[in-house]
């Protein structure tokens, strides 16, 4: 699963609640004393429960004694429901403590019939399942997962089969009831199920299709003004559970049969093709104007992978089992998608040796989608900006997003859903594996995008800024419950992961890694598996290759990286005498957020020392060797190491090539300013790559915010970028520059550093302009330039822009002739918003409200929030969340992380959250904790005031106190205020020292 938005992820991780229903029955005296009776009798029925619930699980942690609950809703379907009702405890725990499901049983084989309704005020579905599994170890009940979902309790069975899989006794049910805090469904039955005998598990089911966004839910949008339904799924990582009962975790895959009802006039979709389409009336019930596509069979795969989507939309083929499908309206923008799916399939096909295992692969835009995309076997579901990219609308950053997160999904298609994690600890494996595919995949497609350079900016810079907080977590951590899982899914797991199997691939070499990695898909295919058994894949071929010798291991070396916290920095300390080089390791922490030194003190002896494997490779001014990234010496998690003849006297020295270790590196100031000096010649800084030009900026600054190197060393690294040319040291350059200016522009001395930011831009912008030529990078380079121009007011851009925006505002039809060239959108309408007043807002507004191509609502969205009048922002706010507004939940995000990046704004957008809370988690429903912790995170980012860090730290709801999103949120700001303590003078006297 991949998401386009902030990968901070914005994944969204879904949550879980449960709504009791209300009924108030008048007792006389006579009744209650019964009531009184019946309880006893309950209770001491539940301690029996309880007894037999154990006998299923080998875990002893599953013999406490667990509180009995029905659950949620209950609908009546058109079926009649039998149901046992429990009060719910609301002092309870909303999780228990071990959320696996017994190990005694293991499913086979679904077959699947759902039928769901799409039309009137409640729309619903509802379904039975025949469960095929095996018994592993005799026991005296069936556990399985149910979430939101009503059990027809009198038509459940159970069945014992024979050699020929046909039923052949009847096994009583004793029992059925839910565990709520488990999300369980017990079936307990009257004899012992055998081991090494199969049964078969049949029940009947209904639900709800909400507008939740997980689940099977359902999703609407407008053509020639009328309103369109369709119903879709999103079930990674436990939300299968919420259409039909099942094994739902990753380990536990079978395979799956589906029939789907739907109307004659629309379409469905699923993992694997269509058999055949007929008309039932011998499943569940006929419905008039109705029939049942019935799919193959699939092969063996995690519930979290079944997917199907009912819908009236269009679609696109290259004629050869691939398609692609949108909204009539949005079909136009299909064909880059079209075109590049098939190449990225074929490229994978070869770069795993591995054939794809399905017959056909669909790629859908659905309207609203939590997430980027979902790699669902045979039928990914995207949002529509991740998928849908028109020329002449959309900018040419879109298209790179678009390509990139085709190849993510469809990496995903043998790593992860070909062999999948065992549990979502390792989770990691799935979307690290799938991001570091973005990279190969995309230099493949597009080798002049240099995607190699790109993904140092876009994840290994992004995530070391989060990793670098103590609030940080492993890449392989233990979770247990989907609150837990949910919040994983974050740039630990995607881009760490992706760095290190990047660091990974570069010191195994391309070729053994390629080699291990098919061995290990060849060797757990239809299975699951641990990151252990991927570790020793790659060391059986990196020793059967000479790559290793018998003493080292790949698990040695890269379980420093998935089972530590953070990573390291290297400070290296040169003997120009000798020609030595001392290197020594540290964790690199952004910055004590303690403001005294005793403190710092006390919190470095009693931290645990941590040591990492750390590839080195390095290269000096005389070698000027950038290519070779395989390394010539370890540090093999030792604290230090001694290198001889390293480096000239004279030279510079600098480590880990083209940035292919995960690590930081600090220099001695002789070394830091022989590579200064070298980046001030116009002529010769183009010698380092730009990757490490990037990767050299990125490190001075962040040691400088760490108090590991003074801030007039690393400032001095940046003056050099009055001639740089290129988009990838730019984006890391302004990355750092603008975090400054955000803390100081509020400070009476940001002239100054307005002043630095505008004299460093200036050779660059002058080059670029408001010109819509050149090569990609090129482009992309032009907007971040121009971004960064506007906002420091350089008046020839604000003119420019706002000039092109009054242009669009006078034409006679502005919904269809936009003058704007795609790749400036942003910054012209951000920048005549900002400069503008409510004539210019509403202008937007407006075209947001009639805009069709989903990359113009999605730049609208963001450019809304860059007004500098509070109360059109309050208003943008309010109306985000206003019920049936305009904005789907999906983009509330943008707009409070629009409104949030506008410094002078932040604050509204946190107050705003503060104020509305209730609101907020109604307008998110079961989704709220994951989505409210992801907008406090986003509205606090910047901020630098101690009354709103008290605010956040007494924000009132435990749950989401005890998140650790917010912990990080906190952490961030804690660092923000102690940053500008520590910081402020020593940085305007430099810029004193260094602008005329």
């Amino acid at each position: 699963m991949r998401d386009t938005f902030a990968m901070e992820n914005t994944r969204h991780n879904d949550r879980y609640e449960s709504k009791k229903k209300k009924t108030f029955i008048e007792l006389s005296r006579g009744g209650f004393l019964f009531i009184v009776a019946l309880l006893l009798f309950v209770i001491a029925a539940v301690a029996l429960l309880v007894f037999n619930f154990a006998v299923c699980s080998p875990d002893e942690s599953q013999k406490a004694e667990k509180k009995i609950q029905d659950h949620d809703e209950v609908y009546n379907l058109s079926m009649a429901l039998t149901t046992s009702t429990y009060s719910p405890d609301k002092s309870s725990p909303k999780y228990a403590q071990d959320l696996r499901l017994p190990r005694s049983i293991i499913p086979i084989s679904y077959d699947i019939v759902l039928l769901p309704l799409l039309s009137g005020e409640n729309f619903t579905s509802t379904g039975e399942v025949a469960i095929k599994i095996k018994i592993l170890e005799s026991c005296k009940n069936v556990t399985l997962h149910s979430n939101t979902l009503s059990i027809v309790w009198n038509d459940s069975q159970i069945q014992k089969l024979d050699n020929d899989d046909k039923p052949f006794e009847n096994i009583s049910i004793k029992n059925q009831y839910f565990v709520e805090d488990k999300q369980f469904l017990v079936l307990e039955t009257s004899k012992e199920l055998e081991e090494n005998s199969y049964y078969v598990v049949k029940l009947q089911f209904s639900g709800m299709i909400k507008d939740n966004l997980q689940g099977f839910y359902k999703s609407s949008y407008k053509e020639n003004s009328e309103t369109k339904w369709l119903a879709s799924t999103q079930f990674q990582s436990t939300d299968a559970r919420r259409a039909f009962p099942c094994f739902d975790e990753p380990n536990l895959k079978a395979k799956f049969k589906l029939s789907l009802g739907r109307p004659n006039e629309m379409k469905t979709l699923s993992n694997m093709p269509i058999e055949k389409t007929v008309l039932f009336t011998d499943k569940l019930k006929y419905t008039e104007g109705y029939v049942w596509d019935i799919y193959q069979e699939s092969v063996p795969m995690s519930s979290y992978l079944v997917a199907f989507v009912i819908c009236d939309f269009e679609r696109k083929s290259n004629g050869n089992n691939f398609a692609v499908w949108s909204r009539k309206d949005a079909s136009r923008s299909l064909n880059y998608a079209l075109s590049v799916g098939p190449r990225a399939l074929a490229f994978l096909e070869e770069f795993f040796n591995i054939k794809y295992p399905l017959p056909k692969t669909d790629m859908i835009a659905i309207p609203d989608f939590s997430s980027g995309a979902m790699e669902n076997w045979g039928l990914i579901t995207f949002r529509e900006t991740a998928m849908l990219y028109e020329p002449g609308v959309s900018a040419i950053g879109k298209k790179i997003t678009v390509a990139a997160v085709i190849c993510h999904e469809i990496a995903h298609q043998w790593f992860g859903n070909l062999v999948t994690p065992s549990w979502w600890s390792d989770l990691w494996l799935n979307e690290g594996f799938a991001t570091y595919m973005e990279d190969i995949c995309l230099d493949h497609l597009e080798p002049t995008w240099k995607s190699k350079d790109l993904f140092v900016a876009n994840e290994l810079h992004s995530v070391f800024g989060l990793d670098a907080l103590s609030s940080s977590h492993k890449i392989s951590i233990e979770v247990s419950n989907p609150d837990q899982i949910n919040e994983i899914f974050d740039m630990i797991s995607y881009s760490k992961g992706a760095s290190v199997i990047r660091s990974m691939e570069s010191f195994l070499t391309l070729d053994v890694f390629k080699r291990g990695l098919t061995n290990y898909l060849n060797q757990f295919k239809y299975q699951s598996a641990t990151q252990d058994d991927l570790w020793s894949a790659l060391t059986l071929e990196a020793q059967k290759s000479g790559i290793f010798d018998d003493t080292m291991s790949v698990k040695e070396i890269m379980d420093g990286g998935t089972l530590q916290t953070g990573f390291p920095y290297i400070t290296v300390t040169r003997n120009y005498e000798t020609n030595e080089a001392y290197l020594e390791q540290r964790r690199f922490i952004l910055m004590d957020t303690k403001s005294s030194e005793v403190d710092k003190k006390s919190i470095k002896r009693n931290e645990k020392e941590a040591l990492w494997w750390v590839p080195i490779t390095y290269t000096t001014k005389t070698d000027l060797e950038f290519d070779n990234t395989k390394p010539s010496h370890w540090m093999k998690a030792e604290k230090n190491i001694t290198i001889e003849n390293i480096a000239q006297s004279s030279d510079w020295l600098l480590l880990n090539i083209q940035v292919t270790g995960f690590y930081r590196v600090n220099y001695d100031i002789i070394n830091w300013k022989l590579i200064i000096n070298h980046l001030n010649n116009p002529r010769r800084y183009h010698e380092i790559s730009q990757s490490n030009r990037a990767q050299l900026i990125d490190d001075a600054m962040n040691l400088a915010r760490a108090d590991l190197l003074d801030y007039t060393t690393a400032l001095d690294v940046t003056k050099y970028l009055s001639h740089e040319r290129d988009y990838v040291p730019w984006k890391t350059a302004l990355n750092n520059l603008l975090y400054i200016d955000s803390m100081l522009i509020r400070m009476p001395d940001y002239d100054k550093m307005k002043k630095y930011l505008t004299s460093r831009i200036e050779n660059i912008y002058n080059r670029l302009q408001f010109e819509d030529t050149g090569d990609v990078l090129t482009m992309l380079n032009r907007y971040q330039i121009l971004k960064a121009a506007c906002h420091l007011g350089m008046k020839d851009c604000v003119t420019n822009a706002i000039i092109k925006f009054h242009t669009w505002v006078h034409e006679a039809n502005p919904d269809i002739n936009n003058p704007i060239s795609p790749n400036f959108k942003f910054v012209v309408y951000c920048t005549a918003i900002k400069h503008g007043d409510n004539e210019e807002w509403d202008f937007a507004w407006n075209r947001l409200l009639n805009a069709t191509a989903p990359s113009e609502k999605e730049i609208l969205i963001q450019a809304l929030g860059c007004s500098r009048e509070h109360w059109i922002l309050s208003r943008y706010l309010e109306r985000t969340i206003a019920e049936n507004g305009p904005i789907r939940k999906q983009d509330t995000f943008r707009v409070f992380s629009s409104v949030s990046n506008n410094v002078w704004s932040q604050s509204i957008a946190f107050n705003f959250i503060k104020e509305n809370w209730n609101r907020l988690k109604t307008h998110f429903g079961s989704l709220y904790l994951s989505n409210l912790n992801y907008l406090i995170k986003l509205s606090t980012k910047k901020l630098t005031d101690r009354n709103q860090l008290e605010a956040l730290k007494n924000f009132d709801d435990k749950e989401v106190q005890e998140g650790r999103i917010i912990k990080q949120a906190i952490e961030s700001v804690e660092a923000n205020i102690a940053w500008l303590e520590k910081n402020y003078k020593n940085i305007i006297k430099w810029l004193d020292e260094n602008t005329e």
